[in-house]
């Protein structure tokens, strides 16, 4: 996090991106996932998933299906992440982040009294841009690129109700 004097603390790009997905991974209403998604992903990004070209809405479905039921809160990890500010002298406005994280999802199905479960692994490099027209200290921040490599797997154990 960055603190620039008064006001809010503006969080640096990676804790930004860290955020968002948390917020789109815990969303609880369609509602919260149709928020934390609108100011996550740009209008107009570009989205590659797997070395396969997503629209926006092919990307929010794709985000919706793997987050899993709402009736079990998903266990985000993230385990490595690295950040390069498009500009130095506004380090929380906008540039590229790469992380790695691991998602526990649960399914709105049960298998013996018990949510099944899968993990999902990913690799995610975002570039973001400040949507802000002018120069300012809050920063207006979407992904507006995104590359993403990522796997679902089923996983063995399930959780209980």
């Amino acid at each position: 996090m960055v603190h620039t004097g008064p006001g809010p603390v503006i969080p640096n790009l990676v804790s930004w991106t860290e955020n968002s997905l948390s917020a789109i991974y815990k969303a609880k209403t369609d509602a919260e996932f149709e928020t934390a998604f609108k100011d996550f992903v740009a209008d107009d990004a570009r989205i590659t998933v797997n070395g396969k070209h997503f629209t926006r809405q092919q990307y929010k479905e794709r985000l919706q299906a793997a987050k899993g039921t709402t009736l079990a809160t998903p266990e985000l990890t993230f385990n490595d992440a690295i950040e390069v500010p498009s500009n130095q002298d506004h380090p929380t406005a906008a540039g590229s982040v790469g992380l790695y994280y691991h998602a526990i999802v649960y399914h709105p199905f049960k298998v013996h009294d018990a949510f099944a479960s899968s993990t999902i692994t990913s690799s995610l490099n975002v570039q973001i841009a400040d949507l802000n027209p002018v120069e300012s200290a809050y920063p207006v921040r979407r992904g507006v690129v995104f590359d993403e490599v990522v796997v679902e797997q089923a996983n063995d154990e399930v959780r209980s109700s």
